[in-house]
């Protein structure tokens, strides 16, 4: 059996400290270029200076100056964005739910008829954009009957399968008032021939 030593740490004896790169101060600005071979190439084409562009904003984000600011009466330094109020009550709590609203869209929008979904170019993403302008109202209002049966029958499926019963319910009964019809002929005849 091979023992293996184990080194233990403590205070006093400490490991090597480990060093990361903190990375560079400038940065490589990349251009995209067709080469004379006709293939887009990524080149180089500068350099940029990361710390310059974090000490833009210095002055502005330290604490010192927002609060001269104020007591010089400039109380827009402390508004730097409207106020708004928002029913969040609703809202997705993490990214799973909203992921799961993306899919129930989804499914909603392959769910409808395909002249409806050609309207929006196949695209849920499309359907979803517009949804609530007027350009979305007017496309749909044609079809706001059908998609009620649809929403009514729970699937386009179960739609389908109730718009070919039905049609097959009136073939029938179109092929019974033909029998009816040709039996009420079969009738005239028949008493024309007894008499």
């Amino acid at each position: 059996m091979i023992e293996e030593k184990v080194e233990v740490y403590t205070q006093f004896k400490r490991p090597d400290p480990i060093y990361t790169e903190p990375g560079n101060r400038y940065l490589d600005i990349y251009q995209e270029q067709i080469g004379k071979d006709g293939t887009l190439e990524v080149v180089p084409v500068g350099k940029k200076c990361v710390y310059d562009e974090i000490q833009v904003d210095l002055e502005s984000t330290k604490i010192e100056n927002i609060l001269h600011a104020v007591a010089m009466g400039d109380l827009n330094a402390l508004h730097q964005r409207e106020c708004f109020y928002v029913d969040a009550t609703t809202m997705p709590k993490n990214l799973m739910e909203a992921q799961n609203i993306v899919v129930r869209a989804k499914e909603e929008f392959y769910n409808m008829p395909t002249e409806i979904r050609e309207l929006f170019n196949n695209s849920p993403e499309k359907y979803v954009s517009e949804m609530g302008t007027k350009d979305f109202l007017d496309k749909l209002a044609p079809y706001n009957n059908k998609l009620a049966e649809i929403k009514e029958a729970g699937s386009l499926k179960e739609y389908n399968k109730r718009v070919a019963e039905q049609a097959k319910f009136e073939k029938d009964v179109e092929a019974a008032k033909g029998a009816t019809e040709w039996t009420e002929k079969q009738k005239v005849i028949l008493v024309e021939f007894q008499e």
